[in-house]
């Protein structure tokens, strides 16, 4: 029965140390440090002493034990510290005088300091406290660096006179991590992607990343497929891969009439593949939509600089050779004819499209039949106001042509040069 008994006392001890340790109660960077007060001090003005009283000085608690050889090495190192810093900071030693680490009571680790300080002739507040251990969940070496009005602002097992004069500036110094008992530390699982979901730290935590993926309807409600670079990033939703090697090679995804790269570039690549199915699109399921996003650091943000890294991206997952050609391409040229022919019977379903210049109707068409790579170049040399109605279906090329011979303007079939993308197969057969 006793033994049953204690069985049971041991598993219920068991299970309130675990419970106790999935508490967070160690300090947190940022935020005013719970009051500590220290009732055995030596080599100090009184045997208590509060921290709160030391308000208006920079505090450096360092915490360590009998056994922790490191810790005693960083003494003399704190010891000159605080003179160089006299007025600024003040060093207190925490010894741990507990049972964790050992047998030793509080006159080993005492006797301990005794001899390191009479040998280096320290100058060094010391307390004497386990307890501050427990409540703060600390392992040695650690010290805890805090700012005149109380504020927790560094934990770490190392800091140098360089590091607390860039405190004083103002400056955060990058100083190495010491980590809290049960702290919460970052789990890595090498079976999953680095960085996703927060395997092996933050999601953020990346110099650089870029992302390709198929486009899904749950991504985003409406297509996003702007290539815009806003600080350092480049993100596009539902973008076709002809645009996203568009803007790879010569820096426009979309060229719309008027656009500088309009008529000097072909709208569409030259596709030289025995498989073009990745580059086949249909809107209405929105499938051949692309997604990519690419992070990079500040200083590569160039537009240059960007449609190399998206290159070496389309290069690294199609594998295709892509060279920018000049070749001769198809156009519509708009002309004015010398006569306008009677009104012919409208078919149904046309609709009203009024324009008040030549330059803004040849953008309606344009924008009409952008997809099918027409480039619509204007031989009109007309820039003055006009009034023209085109009553017509303008999905229909044929009707359009009709309701502008109506209004004494003509499309007539030409060629010009343009810069074409032209997409082939690698001869790579790795």
């Amino acid at each position: 029965m006793k033994k049953i008994q204690l069985s049971l006392l041991i598993a219920l001890i068991c299970h309130i140390g675990v419970k106790a340790q999935g508490t967070e109660n160690w300090p947190k960077i940022g935020e005013p440090l719970p009051a500590i007060e220290f009732n055995d001090v030596q080599h100090h003005s009184s045997k208590q002493l509060n921290l709160g009283d030391l308000k208006g000085k920079w505090i450096i608690l360092d915490f360590w034990n009998f056994f922790c050889t490191s810790c005693v090495k960083e003494f003399p190192k704190l010891d000159s510290l605080q003179k160089n810093f006299e007025k600024e900071v003040k060093v207190v030693l925490v010894g741990y005088t507990g049972s964790q680490y050992g047998t030793h009571d509080n006159q080993h680790i005492q006797q301990l300091y005794e001899k390191v300080k009479k040998r280096n002739q320290l100058s060094l507040s010391i307390a004497y406290d386990s307890t501050m251990f427990h409540k703060l969940q600390i392992y040695s070496p650690l010290k805890l660096i805090i700012d005149p009005k109380g504020v927790l602002r560094a934990v770490t097992y190392r800091i140098t006179d360089a590091d607390m004069q860039s405190f004083m500036s103002g400056k955060e110094p990058r100083l190495p991590k010491a980590w809290f008992k049960n702290e919460n530390r970052v789990t890595y699982d090498p079976e999953l992607p680095f960085l996703l979901n927060g395997n092996g730290g933050n999601d953020k935590d990346f110099l650089y990343r870029s992302v390709l993926a198929e486009f899904k309807d749950y991504m985003n409600g409406d297509n996003q497929y702007k290539f815009d670079i806003k600080g350092n990033k480049l993100q596009v939703l539902g973008t076709d891969l002809a645009s996203l090697y568009r803007f790879a090679y010569v820096g426009a995804g979309i060229i719309n009439y008027g656009d500088v790269l309009y008529g000097k570039v072909a709208l569409k690549p030259i596709l030289e593949l025995k498989n073009t199915a990745p580059f086949k699109v249909d809107l209405d399921i929105r499938s051949g939509l692309y997604a990519y996003s690419i992070n990079f650091p500040p200083d590569k943000s160039s537009k240059a600089k960007v449609m190399k890294m998206v290159r070496r991206d389309l290069q690294n997952y199609f594998g295709f050779i892509v060279e920018i050609e000049t070749r001769k391409m198809p156009i519509w040229n708009l002309v004015v004819t010398t006569k306008v022919p009677p009104t012919s019977k409208l078919p149904e379903d046309v609709a009203n499209y009024p324009f008040d210049s030549v330059r803004s109707m040849l953008y309606g068409i344009a924008s009409a039949y952008s997809n099918d790579g027409y480039v619509f170049v204007d031989e009109t040399n007309s820039k003055v106001k006009i009034d023209i109605n085109l009553r017509c279906k303008m999905d229909n090329l044929e009707d359009v042509k009709r309701a502008l011979s109506e209004n004494g303007f003509d499309l007539v079939k030409g060629e010009k040069e343009m810069k074409v993308v032209v997409i082939k197969d690698s001869t790579d057969e790795d």
